[in-house]
């Protein structure tokens, strides 16, 4: 949340420095993000807010909290006292069809509006929060947002279609395929599941999120409905993320807002309508069912030092909750032990505090955590060793890396299967439509890995994966399993690869477990060998991979018996030649990787990293080039015995034909 200095100067004098301010804003809960910036000449901070605190992503909020620091009350802004108007329910302006979504839903009716520029001290305000100034009233509406935290939006009357019998705004579900086109001429496909306002023929507002391209206020404009609203925050949430629209009124709809806080800012906007804009109120609507009485907590002074090990005095925290506005009804004394009962009374803003902790929590923040006494632990610590799971995953690691292969994290995010009998979990409320679904084996996102690498001219690479796959056990019901799960290229001949590297890896690691004696057994599954031991299933094996159930192996292997396994350290010598060799067509390239191969000279790899054919060679020949990686353990390769090898290695070639191209 931006915050413009001057703005909360309007509430509360600042009387530190920016920095300071800024400080002390972090040692409250809300720490400064990034450095402090100068928009026309206002030094503006930005403060990260915790979700579950909506009040502080308003200018008033922010200056409240700095108030109760500075032991001060705050000056609010002025309002609309008492109304000519009557406030009545839903006749004639507004109707309410979703009740479920809808908490409150107050609609004043203006007329005789003037839209002009705005004075300076809103075009300041808004333009230093990062606000465009569009004219008076849209601007009243943003900065009365940006004052309370409750969002405001305005329709023109004239705009909005009309018909007998019909409210002239309507809270509803839309319909399926309904179009929405937004004031920024968006237009987006709708369903029931998206909250609407609408006229009498179509939709002029994503209720909580943005207004239409329809009912927009322009310089015509004549006479509003101006409104406020709470609703449900979770399907205000669902439908921004679905559509992909993001706004200042949506980041606050989605939080838990008190549908008191209406009231406050409706009168805040139509006083500053009245003002700046020479409107006049005609009719109030407010749609508010299932009121509540405001929130009051038994609040047990003694709970302070038991949850915050500090002792305070019951008169200072008494002041400390009333300089954040929370209410003191009465205070008596409780029979029995360390009992002295406060009855608070919780502020409108604050939907966060429910129980005694938090009012403990309010206390301590204020009076400073610094002031909590370091304390020694009295007790021994919590065993803290390393269970079986992660000992005997650790060893399966060492395993698979000294076998050559490499160990991948992936996304466990995928695309959900419809048409899979899998049991896949799909995600209600996912940030990503291709990433709807949890993964029911690693295998499926290790693949996208190999593909990567053979893009990149690694083909010969076997992957590895320590990680957990989710299952839905039946409806609401779900659960995770631990696995290891591998992966090898398979670009060359699979059935071979499955012969030399696959299933000799897989017995390498079932013999290094303990788990290859008579009591293993396997059957064939399809596309897949199913491995049991003593009639639990320890593993499957696929042509190009294997997967290990180590929460069922855990239990049958003797952990500690499983021998160390010794890495080979990366850091050996290693030197880079290559060659460029001159072919016909007709010859098998395979063939030179044998050759080299033969010399067993230091060299580890060959590979073929470039071939290209040339007019000058002739219509027969290509020319390639040849990478050879000479490795040494001992570090005793060099310059001269590398070349020796090169010699030789020509020689071998030119013998089966392999010319050395001449530069």
């Amino acid at each position: 949340m931006k915050i413009p200095l001057s703005f909360v100067e309007k509430y509360i004098r600042i009387e530190h420095t920016p920095k300071e301010f800024g400080d002390i804003m972090t040692g409250l809960e809300f720490m400064q993000d990034g450095p402090i910036k100068e928009v026309d000449g206002d030094k503006v901070i930005d403060l990260e807010i915790r979700q579950n605190r909506p009040d502080m992503l308003s200018v008033i909020g922010v200056a409240r909290e700095y108030a109760a620091y500075l032991g001060k009350r705050l000056k609010y802004p002025e309002q609309i006292i008492e109304s000519e108007v009557p406030w009545e329910t839903p006749k004639g302006i507004l109707s309410v069809q979703s009740k479920e979504n809808v908490k409150r839903f107050c609609s004043v009716q203006i007329k005789d509006i003037k839209i002009k520029k705005s004075p300076d001290y809103i075009i300041k305000a808004l333009s230093a929060y990062g606000m465009a100034s569009k004219n008076n009233l849209i601007d009243i509406t943003n900065y009365v947002m940006l004052e309370y935290g409750i969002p405001l939006h305005a329709f023109d009357v004239n705009k909005l279609k009309k018909a007998q019998g019909h409210s002239l705004l309507t809270i509803r579900q839309a319909k399926d395929g309904e179009i929405f086109e937004t004031w920024q001429k968006t237009k987006i496909n709708l369903d029931t599941n998206d909250l609407i306002v609408a006229d009498s023929e179509k939709p002029v507002a994503i209720a909580g999120i943005i207004g239409g391209a329809n009912s927009d206020i322009d310089q015509s404009t004549k006479e509003i409905i101006l409104e406020a609203a709470v609703y449900n925050h979770a399907s205000i949430r669902r439908t921004a993320i679905k559509h992909n629209i993001r706004t200042e009124a949506s980041l606050r709809h989605e939080k838990f807002l008190n549908p008191e806080m209406v009231e406050v800012a409706i009168k805040r906007a139509t006083y500053l309508i009245k003002e700046l804009c020479s409107g006049e109120v005609s009719k109030i609507e407010d749609y508010y069912e299932g009121k509540t009485p405001p929130k009051s907590i038994e609040f047990n002074i003694f709970e302070i030092e038991r949850l915050g090990g500090i002792h305070i005095e019951r008169s200072e925290a008494v002041n400390l909750l009333e300089n954040l506005e929370f209410k003191i009804r009465d205070q008596k004394e409780a029979i029995g032990v360390n009992k002295d009962i406060l009855t608070v009374i919780v502020p409108n803003h604050r939907t966060d505090v429910n129980i005694q902790a938090d009012l403990v929590e309010e206390v301590l923040r204020l009076k400073g955590y610094e002031h909590i006494p370091l304390i020694g632990i009295s007790s021994s610590p919590p065993d803290l060793s390393t269970t079986k799971d992660l000992i005997l995953e650790e060893k399966i690691r060492d395993i698979l890396v000294n076998l050559g292969l490499y160990e991948h994290i992936t996304n466990p995010l995928v695309k959900f299967d419809s048409e899979s009998s899998s049991n896949q979990i799909q995600l209600e409320n996912p940030l990503n439509a291709d990433l709807d679904g949890l993964r029911t084996t690693i295998r499926e996102t290790l693949v996208p890995i190999l593909s990567r690498n053979s893009k990149a001219g690694n083909n010969n690479v076997g992957l590895f994966e320590v990680g957990k796959v989710y299952f839905t056990k039946k409806k609401g019901s779900f659960t995770e399993e631990r696995r290891i799960e591998t992966v090898y290229s398979n670009d060359t001949n699979l059935e071979n690869n499955f012969r030399k590297k696959v299933k000799p890896d897989f017995m390498t690691v079932i013999t290094k477990l303990g788990l290859n004696d008579e009591s293993l057994k396997y059957s064939s599954k399809g596309e897949h060998l199913e491995y049991t031991y003593n009639k639990k299933h320890v593993s499957n094996l696929f042509q190009n991979g294997y997967e290990l159930f180590t929460e069922t192996i855990k239990d049958i292997v003797e952990i500690q018996n499983i021998p160390l396994t010794s890495i080979e350290s990366s850091l050996s010598q290693r030197i880079v030649e290559e060659l460029s060799l001159v072919v016909s067509k007709s010859k098998a390239l395979g063939e030179i990787s044998e050759i080299i191969k033969s010399t067993k000279e230091s060299i580890s790899e060959v590979e073929i990293t470039d071939l290209y054919e040339d007019v000058k060679l002739g219509a027969e020949k290509i020319s390639i080039t040849v990478k050879m990686i000479f490795e040494d353990s001992e570090n005793k390769l060099t310059k001269e015995s590398v070349s020796k090898i090169k010699e030789n290695v020509i020689k071998l070639l030119n013998k089966k034909g392999f010319k050395l191209r001449e530069s």
